[in-house]
């Protein structure tokens, strides 16, 4: 009986001064208690900052941002230094935990990617003589077809004459007495007679070869000569986009400037009829977003899509299916631009 009783009092003294010290510690923490900053300064208790993908981001991103218009020689050049630096710095800190040094053989991994994507677009591009007779300034003939909508901007020759820029993919080029096949990317630089050319059309048109600028996507910049010459009308798909299109724009045509101008864009991207001093009023407000397709279009489009099939009762499998095929006509009706191309990818993804 009193082995008991000096043990209860044992654990009953003993919850006493657990009590009172979560008590001390409720009431503000004791002298000397260990406090746990990651808990203050964090949204959930214990949680760490993640930072191991930062430097791989960080040398990708430099990685595009220093080889942007380097020629492939140059592009090898820093994926072979920058895969000895790796290897070294992977030798080093192997020791320290495997964590450390998959950080560094990822690095490499999206460097060499990085350089390689580069590098490989840059020898695509400048495949052909387009280059070279753009440095010589010289009169080609080019058979190519329409990669972009016509921009018109007033006001921009010397006469005060509007000029016409068209983004094309050149097929052939014919300059300095020779023909070659190609397939380069050339900024074509026109009068208003091109200002109704289409879309995928394909056309044949003679001018003068200029370079572009560095880190342009065109390889060359060439200033028509005439109206252009067009050699076949866009396809079927193609052709119904233009009509959708073009149905917008009358649905608009009633509208105030601002308005009728600003509708296409934020619906299908189509800036064409944007007054210019909307434009600057955009540009100066940072508001040029609105009127280019994003993430934002494709998730309406995409939620539109799967809304529907829960509607008619559509099958669970064929829901994606749908989804894809009309995230493909978006695509196809907006153009597919850069960013287009992106959120829909991502769309895909999600």
């Amino acid at each position: 009986m009193p082995t008991r009783m000096s043990t209860g009092s044992a654990r009953a003294a003993g919850s006493g001064r657990a009590g009172g010290s979560g008590s001390a510690a409720g009431a503000g923490g004791g002298a000397g208690a260990p406090v746990d900053l990651r808990s203050r300064t964090s949204e959930s208790p214990g949680a760490v900052a993640d930072l191991r993908l930062a430097l791989p981001a960080l040398v990708g991103w430099a990685d595009v941002a220093i080889g942007l218009g380097q020629p492939w020689e140059v592009l090898t050049a820093i994926a072979v230094s920058q895969a000895v630096l790796c290897a070294v710095i992977f030798r080093l800190v192997n020791r320290r935990g495997p964590a450390v040094a998959g950080a560094v053989l990822l690095t490499a991994v999206i460097g060499a990617l990085m350089l390689g994507a580069l590098g490989a677009a840059q020898g695509l591009r400048t495949v052909g003589p387009v280059g070279d007779l753009a440095q010589q300034r010289a009169m080609v003939e080019v058979l190519a077809s329409v990669d972009s909508e016509p921009r018109v901007l007033t006001g921009q020759d010397r006469g005060g004459i509007p000029i016409v820029l068209v983004s094309l993919s050149v097929t052939e080029v014919t300059g300095r007495g020779s023909r070659a096949t190609v397939a380069t990317p050339v900024l074509l630089v026109g009068d208003p007679r091109w200002a109704d050319v289409r879309w995928r059309a394909v056309v044949r048109v003679v001018g003068r070869l200029s370079p572009a600028e560095p880190a342009e996507r065109s390889v060359a910049v060439l200033r028509a000569m005439g109206p252009p010459q067009v050699v076949s009308e866009p396809g079927l798909m193609f052709g119904v986009a233009d009509h959708v299109r073009e149905r917008l724009r009358a649905a608009t045509a009633g509208l105030p400037a601002d308005a009728r101008g600003l509708v296409p864009g934020l619906v299908l991207g189509d800036t064409s009829q944007t007054p210019p001093e909307l434009t600057a009023a955009m540009l100066d407000t940072g508001l040029t977003h609105l009127s280019a397709v994003s993430g934002s279009n494709v998730a309406i489009v995409v939620a539109a899509v799967v809304g529907f099939t829960r509607l008619v009762g559509l099958r669970r499998r064929g829901r994606p299916v749908l989804a894809v095929l009309v995230l493909g006509a978006f695509v196809v009706l907006v153009r597919p631009e850069p960013s287009v191309l992106r959120a829909a990818a991502m769309g895909l993804v999600g």
